[in-house]
This record gives structure tokens, C-alpha cells and sequence, in this order.
């Protein structure tokens, strides 16, 4: 825990928020009730918003601030791992377990990212160990934890009603099991418990069944989500480690092994059935959704999903004898930890930073600076020096940046996510036909971006000039006229 506490709080606050996370920056400061109902709400619950608008309003929302707490439940998610592990295999594939999530970098960088996925898996994992003693238990202690940390994974994201039938299909294979048999013979506390989480989720069951409707309408935010294909499905484990090499090397070896093990060691296989479950309710049924419904396929979204994968790995690692443990341990620790070089040493996140010390160090007074996208406005605005926002321009349509053109003689124009006529397309065409490009720089190309990042907006600025008009006497020709 210790090591992927330091993992995560290196190079913590080096990068600037990107797009999503200038979001969670922009929300410290609305209302409860627009974070309760507000447009990010259609993919994402209240409960970490809440907690960050709470936290940066006493200590403020800058990078390091934004981003502690998910360095804090990411490290929690190891020792919620280790647990769970300790339920479902070995103490040894518990510990390799937890040292796997210590130093992964799926879970580093959503560790490491003011957005609510650290949180996310910390309360599945929770989740999963809590069900699981209180089937093994059969006692009221674990209920309360397990309703509480539930619900909570619930009002963190949306996926949490993947979490929740993963939870179903698990009592109902597992309390055939010696040690789980009191949960068929005692049905009543496990029914108590799901009504008392059924009623705690009713809120925001409405509102998420408010947001599928909005989503299948096509009037959503997350409409941006594409529709997934087979292929999308099936690189989906090897996305995980950041790097498909790795992953290409690391999963198809793993898995081989585990299952040669499952195959002559019975004990494991509850722990693999397990594995499965979660497999199917994060990767397959998300996916199933996504072409039967509406697309809701996200990488980040199957955030617990990360968990197939690293009991995946510890599992198969603990079943070799001493020697070869120690070697394959090594080897697939060092392959997992390859890509952690690129992400501490390159630049993973939209460089807004970048771009507004760009402007800064160029802009002129009397400028103006427009953004596109439009609802990339904030994340540009959130770094800009306090005497260049007065020259942040945000028209509505294009009567109004007409108006904001009149007697102007230089404009800066940022562009970065893709534009459509909804956000602002019509503005930035007007834009680029408006007086003459003087300048045109890509962001990234100047810095040293990591080639297996999982996304970053391609910035861009441009310098447009409308040519002074000579307004003074008018000169006599001159013979080479």
C-alpha cells in the first residue's frame, strides 16, 4: 500500500486538467442541486462531486487538490483487493493480488485523475469482499458495510447496476458452496439487506432511467459515445495495461496458466467462476447494451473489470512452486510496470496549461480569444492569467461574435475536440474566413506526448489579423500605378 501510495502521488499535479476533469473543477463551485441534476449527472452519480465540492471549497481546486482524493481511495482499492483476494484464493494470490494493483497503471492513472473511477473501483472491490462475508459469515455486521459501500458504488457512476447484478448472479452461484451454504438455508437477511439497497438506490434509479431515456432520444451529452464492435470488445482486457505489446504478452500467458491450474485444482475454481461473472457484467453485458439500447461501451466506465485482471494474473502466479513463482512474478511485474516509464516521463492529458502559457506569453491587449468546442470553454478558461480572461470572448451565435469582431484587428482561435453545428461549428467557420492567418501552432507537437496515452486532445491555435485599412488623404498615383 505503501509503494502504490508513492506511485500515485508522483508527478500528481505535473499535468493539467484535462477535458473531463476541468468538469470536476468547474463543479466545485454549482449548486447541490446542479450537481444532483445537472448534464454530467447523465453518465456520472452525485456522490463524488458532492465530496469534491465540499473538499475544494476549503482547499481549493487546483491539480494537487482535485486529485488527492483518488489517489486515496486508489490506494484503498489495494487493500480492498488484498481481502477480497484472501475470500476468493490464496493468501500468496492475495498479496500478489494486491502488489499487482499497487503498481498497475490502469489504476494508476485513475488514481491520479480528478474524475470518479478510483472511487469507482475502491467501493466495487469493497463491495465484492463485504457479499462475500456476509455469505460466508451469515451475520448482520457485514450487511450494513455491504449495503453501504453499494450504494455508494452506485451513486458514484452508472455502472453501478452492473455491480449489483454481478452481486445477484454471484449468491445465486455461490451459495451451493460448503462455505456459503447458510446463504441458501437463511435467505432471509440477504432479502432484508437487498430491499433496505434497493430503497436507498431509488433516487437515483429514477434519474438514471431519466438519462437512458435522454440518451436513447439522442437529446444527451453522452452522445459522443460511438457504438462498439466486436473488435472494441475484444481488445478491452489488453487496454487495461496501457500498452497492447504488454497486454498481448501478459494476458494470453496468464490466462493459459490459470486455466491448466483451474483444470487440476478444484479449490481455485469458485475463485475463476467469480472472475467470469465480473467479466461477463462488465465487459460483455456493457457491450451487449451498447448495440441493443443505446452505446454505453467505455474503457473507463468497466472500471472493475480491472479486477478480471489482476486476480488474473496473481492467481495464476501463485500456483507455481517457489522458484518459478518468484521468476514469473518478476517478469510479469516488470512488463505490467513497462508502460509507467512513458506516463511519469511524457505528457498523457489535454495540454491546456501549455496552451494558455502560449497565449499569455503572445496575446496583445485588445485581442480576442475564442474557444471550440464550446463546451471546452472552461477547461481553457480554468488556466488563463486573470488579466487575459477579460479578453475570453463567448458568443452565443453569430449575431453576437459579429458584434465581437467589430473594430478588432487580431483574434486567437483554439480548436481541439471535434466541432459541430451544435457547438459552435457556424462560429468558427465565420472565424477562419475573417481576415488572414498569420500563425497556426499544434500544442502537442511541442511537447513530448506519450505515444500509449488514452487520449489527449490535439490543441491547436491560430492567429488571424484583419489588414489595417488606410483611412488618411488619398495619395496621387505614381507612374508605376
Amino acid at each position: 500500500m505503501l509503494s502504490g501510495l508513492a506511485l500515485r502521488l508522483f508527478g500528481l499535479a505535473d499535468e493539467s486538467l484535462w477535458l473531463d476533469e476541468a468538469i470536476t473543477a468547474g463543479r466545485v463551485y454549482e449548486s447541490a442541486g446542479q450537481i444532483l441534476f445537472g448534464w454530467d449527472s447523465e453518465t456520472q452519480g452525485p456522490l463524488y462531486y458532492l465530496w469534491v465540492k465540499a473538499w475544494g471549497l476549503t482547499f481549493g481546486a487546483d491539480e494537487w487538490m482535485l486529485r488527492i482524493w483518488s489517489v486515496v481511495w486508489g490506494t484503498l482499492a489495494i487493500w480492498y483487493t488484498y481481502q477480497l483476494g484472501r475470500q476468493l484464493f490464496t493468501a500468496t494470490g492475495a498479496m500478489l493480488a494486491a502488489l499487482f494493483m499497487a503498481v498497475h497503471p490502469f489504476a494508476i492513472h485513475y488514481s491520479q485523475e480528478a474524475r470518479p473511477y478510483g472511487l469507482f473501483l475502491c467501493l466495487a472491490a469493497a463491495s465484492y469482499y463485504y457479499l462475500l462475508k456476509l455469505m460466508r459469515q451469515h451475520s448482520w455486521p457485514a450487511a450494513p458495510l455491504y449495503v453501504l459501500a453499494t450504494a455508494a458504488a452506485f451513486y458514484t457512476h452508472a455502472f453501478g447496476v452492473f455491480l449489483i447484478f454481478s452481486h445477484l448472479l454471484i449468491y445465486w452461484r455461490f451459495r451451493e458452496e460448503p462455505q456459503y451454504h447458510g446463504s441458501r438455508r437463511y435467505p432471509r437477511p440477504y432479502l432484508y439487506t437487498l430491499i433496505i439497497l434497493f430503497i436507498l438506490c431509488v433516487p437515483e434509479i429514477v434519474q438514471n432511467v431519466l438519462a437512458a431515456l435522454d440518451k436513447i432520444s439522442g437529446d444527451s451529452p453522452a452522445g459522443w459515445i460511438p457504438v462498439p464492435t466486436v473488435k472494441d470488445l475484444l481488445k478491452l482486457p489488453l487496454e487495461y495495461f496501457m500498452n497492447f505489446t504488454v497486454g498481448w504478452i501478459v494476458l494470453p500467458l496468464a490466462t493459459l496458466l490459470a486455466l491448466f491450474r483451474v483444470a487440476t485444482e478444484p479449490q481455485l475454481r469458485l475463485g475463476f467462476q467469480w472472475l467470469v461473472i465480473v467479466a461477463v457484467c462488465f465487459w460483455l453485458l456493457p457491450w451487449i447494451a451498447s448495440l441493443a439500447v443505446t452505446p454505453i461501451f467505455v474503457v473507463r466506465y468497466t472500471m472493475p473489470g480491472l479486477l478480471v485482471i489482476i486476480f488474473l494474473m496473481s492467481s495464476s502466479t501463485a500456483t507455481l512452486q517457489a522458484l518459478p513463482r518468484t521468476l514469473f512474478a518478476l517478469a510479469i511485474l516488470g512488463l505490467t510496470m513497462f508502460p509507467l516509464w512513458d506516463y511519469y516521463t511524457k505528457v498523457d492529458k489535454d495540454p491546456w496549461r501549455q496552451t494558455a502559457e502560449y497565449l499569455a506569453a503572445r496575446a496583445k491587449p485588445g485581442d480576442a480569444i475564442f474557444n471550440y468546442p464550446s463546451y471546452t470553454q472552461d477547461a481553457l478558461r480554468h488556466y488563463l492569467p486573470v488579466p487575459l480572461r477579460a479578453q475570453y470572448v463567448r458568443p452565443k451565435s453569430t449575431e453576437e461574435l459579429e458584434r465581437a469582431l467589430a473594430n478588432r484587428e487580431r483574434v486567437w482561435i483554439v480548436t481541439s475536440y471535434p466541432v459541430s453545428p451544435r457547438n459552435g461549428e457556424p462560429q468558427l467557420k465565420m472565424l477562419r474566413e475573417w481576415g488572414s492567418e498569420l500563425r497556426h501552432v499544434a500544442i502537442c507537437d511541442g511537447l513530448d506526448m506519450n505515444p500509449n496515452a488514452f487520449w489527449y486532445a490535439p490543441i491547436s491555435v491560430e492567429l488571424r489579423e484583419m489588414p489595417a485599412i488606410f483611412s488618411g488623404p488619398e495619395m496621387p498615383p505614381t507612374p508605376d500605378s
